[in-house]
């Protein structure tokens, strides 16, 4: 699965999260927060979610849906949870900018009544549903085809991180490997 669709599998995760009896009778509002906006991949993810929620308000099954983007920083992220909280949307799909940071306001948003589901970048708040992938066994596994295959244990590689202190970015880094 690519990674972008995490971001419209959560989201749809999200809609279903409810009973059929209350879905029917409420139009739900879907909120993305993403921490970080910068780069290719959070683009698609953004146009990901976007396609999936513009499909589910067509199929009647949204009311609306919103999308709050950030500059990676926690104290942004923070501020656009409350807001949210403030909003009443039903469920909020985070891609967090700490596993940690986010507790508080993942907690409150929880205790509101609104659903969370973190994804790609996991917080590690008891309360929100949790869609990870395997980040470090991926990352040991293309580093030995690389590596191992197409360079025959010899030369060097240059590593592209994702978005430095994320929790996909201190998986994969945590998953080396040296030939």
């Amino acid at each position: 699965m690519k990674r972008p669709f995490l971001c419209a599998v959560a989201f749809l995760t999200a809609i279903s999260c409810t009973p059929n009896a209350f879905a029917a009778q409420k139009k739900w509002v879907i909120a993305l927060s993403n921490s970080y906006f910068g780069n290719t991949w959070r683009r698609q993810m953004v146009d990901a979610f976007k396609e999936a929620a513009e499909q589910a308000k067509k199929d009647g099954r949204l009311g609306d849906y919103d999308i709050e983007n950030g500059d990676g920083s926690v104290n942004q992220q923070v501020s656009q949870m409350n807001g949210l909280i403030l909003k009443h949307v039903d469920a909020i799909a985070i891609n967090a900018a700490s596993p940690t940071a986010l507790n508080g306001v993942i907690e409150k948003a929880c205790a509101a009544g609104i659903k969370v589901i973190a994804f790609d970048s996991i917080a590690t708040s008891p309360c929100c549903y949790k869609l990870d992938f395997d980040f470090k066994g991926a990352h040991v596994e293309s580093t030995k085809y690389i590596v191992g295959k197409l360079l025959g244990g010899k030369g060097n590689v240059l590593i592209v991180r994702g978005v430095k202190g994320s929790a996909p970015d201190q998986e994969c880094m945590r998953g080396k490997w040296r030939h």
